[in-house]
């Protein structure tokens, strides 16, 4: 079967799509992934579970949400599952641009366009997120395939469809419906090319108009009515809006991000693209020249400025730190130095080859109306992508099924070249040795960006498969159904089968500072933001059992930003285990000072000491108080599970424990103190007291003068709901290096 005969074609398109579907499973079940998709899957979950978006938890994107609770219905909860609503819709796309590139072009770009999508490096890693994207490229490439029957058939029903396509598919990606607004100055153009009056130009622009705007209406406001009617329409808007809440359009576009990281993005995003980002560019470059000049050396001589451009463009720039935010990264110095050398090499070669492989696109006459469809969807592209505010980037990914058209035809003739009949194979290759280097050249470029995405890891792409098994499997065993826990990655939960705390899915949401209780999301009527407030007291409660402090987000960090949420955290959680590298935290109802050193402040008359590795210590490394085994010294030859080193000052003064306890839970305050082992006969005692304070109210003081080597204990009754503040001071005069105090506290 000839390659060249639909038939043969079709069968390529096929295996492509098998094999690039066998390819990206692969790095499904291999590659990190991140909290987007435990997020997303959890939503699923809920969906299944009967709960309603918007109204019983918050949701964004519900379209691609919907399709992996179907998936998960189908094939069960489980990090595959959630894939397919990624995966699928990529591989869907290869036949919609062999369609596409096919009716503009001819067969064989058709045939490079499906090849290039099912295979392309950065097109398979970006499909294997766990996103909405895949989907949103899939909606975009359905409607930019129904404007192509437009054009070819002059039925206007295409127009419809495309309406309808991109209404829906808003709620699969919002940012689609930029496609719909850029719509009307294209049809003014095609309307312009027709060669109409300007009252027969104006109907067809108005009519396209209609039927386009119409159908995107009617679609979008029918699904945005249906989910108003089970929530609120206000809430409907503030979501999809430019109220400027965490999650909607408004804060996207509006956020700010400095230029320079910006610039940053812009440098990892051509990095990653460039093999496909030369040969699209010469689709632009030829229509220019058109424009221009018919001279080669005008051509050529625009296309090296254009290179040296480009290199500055992309490298002026550049900062030299690695960032730890949105999807930067910085690869090892091999790849670092094989970029740098691509980007030279790379424009290079297309310069030297433009003549040939420009050939496919060249044109005479007016450019054809498909064509400037093509540069349309590459401008509402860049719109959509230079509108957000937050730098991502993924957000380059949207670029995939337009570079793939624009670069086909350019790699479709270097192909058609080395075909061309020839004596024997050398005469061949010498005579087509330019094709040859320019498509062995972008082979090279790709095949290195392949290594450098696959060893390079993403700062939010850090999570293992088989770690989030792990830690899912030992929450699981450790909880009941009924319980919660508090985790980044709500996939953690959803696998064990447990709810997160309060029903946060988005913890990323509380990662910035503000005023108590901070509100995450204002006016949210159906209260599915808690305040820090409220989770911090729903923690002290015991309603979470584990706080799972895994890295995306960064669930510690963001607790540490709000000092309650902190204070409750330090004082009710203790770390029980290390899973994969991942800290598990359990909650603990006896407060045991041994466990919590990190929940309490430690300072002298002089000096602050900082905690490190369970022990305070000061500039000097002078121990204040410490719970490390090794650095215990025994009481009557034994070491309490729960006893802690608390060493007078190393000068003339106080040393002091400070202790704060918001609405106190605790009704009984227990301490224990003794000299140590190796002060018996050398110390001559150490004064310790013990002061509860309600805000400035003495509640409470003990003073001992400790002189024996035998435990003394004291216990005193609490008050519970008050803010509460225990401080536990020593002090042994002329200090000694033989005054070491051994002390138990427990709070029940």
């Amino acid at each position: 079967m000839k390659i060249s005969t639909s038939s043969g074609i079709l069968v390529v398109v096929i295996v492509s799509m098998i094999l690039g579907l066998i390819l990206r499973l692969l790095l499904v079940v291999t590659l990190p992934t991140t909290w987007d998709g435990g997020t997303f899957l959890y939503w699923a979950n809920l969906l299944n579970n009967g709960q309603i978006p918007y109204r019983n938890f918050f949701i964004r994107d519900p379209v691609y949400i919907y399709l992996i609770a179907i998936s998960t219905q189908t094939f069960g909860i489980n990090i595959p599952a959630l894939s397919i609503a990624s995966v699928v819709p990529s591989i869907l796309t290869v036949p919609l641009l062999y369609r596409i590139s096919r009716e503009i072009f001819d067969r064989l770009t058709g045939l490079v366009s499906a090849l290039i999508f099912s295979f392309s490096p950065t097109v398979v890693w970006y499909s294997t997120v766990f996103d909405e994207r895949s989907l949103m490229l899939f909606l975009s490439v359905l409607g930019m395939w129904a404007l192509v029957r437009c054009l070819r058939t002059g039925n206007t029903r295409f127009l419809v469809l495309f309406g309808l396509i991109i209404g829906v598919g808003t709620f699969a990606y919002r940012a689609l419906a930029i496609y719909a607004v850029a719509l009307p100055p294209f049809l003014a153009l095609l309307t312009h090319r027709g060669g109409f009056s300007l009252r027969d130009a104006s109907k067809r622009l108005a009519l396209g108009t209609i039927l386009s705007w119409g159908s995107f209406f009617i679609a979008f406001s029918s699904i945005f009515l249906l989910f108003s009617n089970s929530s609120s329409f206000e809430w409907m808007v503030s979501n999809f809006g430019f109220g400027g809440q965490a999650e909607s359009a408004g804060s996207f576009i509006t956020s700010q991000t400095s230029i320079s990281f910006k610039d940053r993005i812009f440098y990892v995003a051509v990095r990653e693209w460039l093999y496909l980002l030369v040969p699209a560019l010469v689709f632009p470059v030829v229509i220019l020249f058109r424009k221009l000049s018919n001279r080669v050396n005008l051509a050529l001589g625009i296309t090296m400025v254009g290179s040296a451009a480009f290199l500055v463009a992309t490298l002026a720039w550049r900062t030299a730190d690695p960032q730890s935010s949105f999807g930067a990264y910085d690869p090892s110095i091999p790849y670092l130095y094989a970029f740098l050398a691509f980007l030279v090499v790379l424009p290079g070669t297309a310069a030297v080859t433009y003549r040939r492989i420009s050939r496919p696109i060249s044109y005479k006459g007016s450019m054809p109306i498909e064509w400037a469809l093509l540069i349309f969807w590459f401008l509402s592209t860049v719109v959509l992508v230079a509108l957000f505010g937050h730098p991502l980037v993924n957000y380059y990914y949207y670029f995939a099924p337009i570079l793939t058209l624009l670069a086909s035809p350019v790699i479709s003739q270097a192909i058609r070249q080395i075909g061309y009949p020839t004596r024997n194979p050398l005469s061949r290759m010498m005579g087509h040795r330019i094709p040859i280097l320019f498509l062995a050249v972008l082979l090279a470029n790709a095949g290195m960006t392949a290594a450098m995405l696959y060893t390079t890891q993403m700062s939010w792409r850090n999570q293992s498969l088989s770690s989030i098994y792990d830690v899912a499997s030992y929450i699981q065993a450790k909880t009941n159904p009924q319980d919660e826990i508090l985790v980044g990655n709500p996939a953690i939960a959803t696998l064990a089968q447990r709810k997160t705390a309060l029903g946060i899915t988005e913890l990323q949401l509380y990662a910035f500072a503000g005023p108590e209780p901070f509100v995450p999301v204002a006016n949210d009527p159906f209260h599915l933001f808690p305040n820090v407030t409220e989770i911090s007291r729903f923690m002290a409660s015991g309603g979470v059992k584990y706080v799972v402090a895994d890295q995306s987000p960064p669930t510690l960090y963001i607790i540490g930003l709000h000092p309650l949420w902190k204070t409750s955290f330090l004082n009710n959680f203790v770390l029980e285990t290390l899973i994969d590298g991942v800290s598990i935290y359990r909650y603990n109802p006896i407060w045991d000072l041994s466990q919590h050193l990190d929940a309490v402040e430690a300072f002298n008359n002089s000096t602050v000491y900082s905690y490190t590795y369970q022990a305070f210590v000061d500039g000097f490394g002078h121990l204040l108080i410490s719970s490390w085994h090794s650095s215990l010294q025994p009481v009557g030859g034994t070491i309490l599970s729960n006893q802690v080193l608390f060493h007078p000052p190393y000068v003339s003064g106080n040393s002091y424990i400070q202790i704060g306890l918001p609405t106190n839970k605790y009704t009984n305050l227990t301490t224990s103190f003794a000299l140590a082992d190796g002060a018996v006969g050398k110390s001559s005692g150490v004064t310790y007291s013990v002061q509860v304070r309600e805000r400035t109210q003495q509640l409470f003081l003990l003073n001992r003068l400790v002189t024996t080597n035998s435990w003394q204990q004291f216990s005193n009754l609490l008050p519970t709901g008050p803010d509460l503040t225990i401080v536990l001071s020593s002090s042994s005069g002329a200090s000694s290096s033989y005054d070491w105090l051994q002390v138990t506290l427990t709070l029940y």
